[in-house]
């Protein structure tokens, strides 16, 4: 089932996360200077979706280690993250404080955000890479990002199956 799925990530994710994520990025104040120096870097490809990035109100699912978010966040927006990862929120709010910037992190499953978080006052909902492969039917998570966005408001969503790069190299 999707509740057991779930709760099998979670207690994956709860694993050193934090600690893996300082072997790749280094620690918060040093990952947080590189993001400083060019945030829109950080953005990569998909900064071209964020247009008037300012102002924006923008909800991260799945942000993990809050890079994208803190790269926003620079930029202007103010931003929330949704994962259900307490060592990807530690790295995320010590990253944040690094570089400078406040973002909201809800620590909890993606479908069950508690209901007073789970308002319709977002510009852009956005999430990305590798993570469609952890639901079971997409229609509750997609019912949860129609909740959360503003009328008119923007999805964007870059995703790719994690298999595919051990698989395929690619530079985009």
């Amino acid at each position: 089932s999707q509740n057991e799925h779930s709760r099998r990530n979670e207690e994956a994710w709860n694993q050193m996360a934090y600690d893996a994520w300082v072997f790749r990025f280094g620690l918060p104040k040093e990952a947080a200077e590189k993001i400083k120096k060019d945030p829109d870097a950080r953005l990569s490809t998909l900064y071209k979706y964020f247009d008037k990035i300012k102002g924006k109100k923008i909800m991260n699912l799945l942000g993990s280690h809050g890079s994208k978010a803190i790269a926003l966040a620079l930029l202007g927006a103010d931003v929330a993250i949704v994962d259900f990862a307490s060592e990807n929120a530690r790295y995320a709010g010590e990253l944040a404080k690094e570089a400078g910037v406040n973002i909201k992190y809800i620590v909890s499953d993606v479908l069950a955000i508690p209901e007073d978080e789970l308002v319709p006052e977002y510009d852009i909902v956005f999430t990305e890479l590798g993570i469609l492969h952890y639901f079971t039917d997409l229609a509750p998570f997609m019912k949860v990002i129609a909740l959360l966005l503003k009328p008119n408001g923007k999805l964007i969503l870059q995703d790719y199956h994690p298999v595919s790069t051990k698989l395929i190299s690619s530079k985009g």
